[in-house]
């Protein structure tokens, strides 16, 4: 036998020292976060740029994370983002 730990143990728990791949998630995800953050400002105007061009789904993206939920703005741009959609669908 190898001097390696082995995966699992006869009674199928994880041996000693294996973490059953939990650090190797924690890792991943703080990449992730890292790469995030850095094209942070890039994501966020492309974000914008999107819909500036009228594409409703990231109008309501920008809305709901860009704008606090309690805005006055948010509400009126929300109601005309819905009488858009509704006479978009009328015309279809």
């Amino acid at each position: 036998m190898s001097d390696e730990p082995l995966a699992r143990n006869i009674n199928g728990t994880f041996a000693v020292g294996n973490a059953s791949g939990a650090r190797r998630g924690k890792h991943i995800d703080k990449v992730a976060l890292g790469i995030l953050k850095a094209n942070s400002g890039a994501i966020t105007e492309k974000a914008i740029e999107l819909a500036l061009a009228g594409d409703t789904s990231m109008i309501t993206l920008c809305l709901n994370k860009l704008l606090p939920q309690s805005s006055l703005i948010q509400q009126q741009l929300q109601e005309q983002i819905e009488a858009l959609e509704a006479a978009n669908n009328a015309n279809n």
